[in-house]
């Protein structure tokens, strides 16, 4: 799940120069360690980012994470010009007073990078990081070389190859090998191991 940043927007602009009312305010979003990363043959991350006003019965709440059902269901009221993989990211915007929810992202999903955002404001506003720490307690399982079956060892052999890796797919193929033998799969389940659940 992406980053969520809430900003209140508190004061109109004293200067409505275009005849607008609103608050005027920056957003840059800035990739961190990409230049450490290019060095090793990476590319920068195409990235963006979107503004999407807060639900009135948010409204006035901390740290709320808006859930993805709310992003199928709802449009951005902003977003950056482009997705571009670029360093930084920056746009200027005018939107009413409110409570508005920044969550920057990568056009390609599943991709993870250090980020910094800054946004600064003509008048009075307020920025807090919508904090939603995701852990999980996984116990490690250590698994001997005595422990493995010496069909799956073959199996696996003569899908990967030499060096030793396997596509999605080969994966895919050896799992169903393999729960093909169990006997205490129940046959009533469907079973099916598909490749867009590979990550």
């Amino acid at each position: 799940m992406n980053p969520q940043y809430l900003i209140k927007l508190e004061e109109e602009d004293e200067d409505q120069e275009d005849g607008e009312n609103g608050c005027t305010f920056l957003v840059g979003l800035i990739q961190k360690h990409r230049r450490r990363q290019r060095k090793m043959g990476e590319d920068m991350h195409t990235i963006g980012f979107g503004i999407y006003e807060i639900p009135e019965e948010f409204t006035g709440q901390t740290n709320i994470h808006l859930s993805k059902n709310f992003f199928l269901t709802h449009r951005a009221r902003e977003r950056s010009d482009t997705f571009i993989n670029l360093r930084e990211v920056l746009n200027r915007f005018k939107l009413p007073p409110g409570e508005y929810i920044l969550v920057p992202s990568t056009f390609e999903p599943n991709k993870d990078g250090d980020f910094c955002i800054r946004v600064f404001s003509e008048k009075k506003a307020d920025y807090q990081v919508v904090d939603d720490e995701i852990e999980a307690n996984l116990e490690e399982i250590d698994v001997s070389e005595d422990d493995i079956d010496d069909g799956f060892r073959r199996l696996f052999a003569q899908l990967a190859g030499e060096d030793a890796e396997i596509s999605a797919f080969e994966l895919q193929t050896i799992l169903r090998r393999v729960l093909a033998k169990r006997t205490t799969c129940d046959r009533s389940m469907p079973c099916g191991l598909q490749t867009n659940g590979c990550i």
